[in-house]
């Protein structure tokens, strides 16, 4: 018999933001919020663009 030993918790993403968004200030860190849709089609290592919903950029044609 298999022993589950995983406890689900909640983080509270605001409030993680929040702390990390103080000490990339405390430390001169950029802090960059981003769109979600698009992270696990994009390699940060490639240096690949993420794009946000909804936002056109100046290359695409109307």
């Amino acid at each position: 018999m298999e022993k589950n030993n995983q406890k689900l918790v909640q983080i509270p993403t605001a409030k993680l933001k929040e702390c990390i968004k103080q000490f990339c200030k405390l430390y001169g860190i950029e802090f960059v919020k981003t769109e979600e849709s698009y992270t696990s089609q994009a390699s940060f290592l490639d240096d690949d663009f993420l794009p946000i919903i909804g936002e056109k950029l100046d290359s695409w044609k109307s």
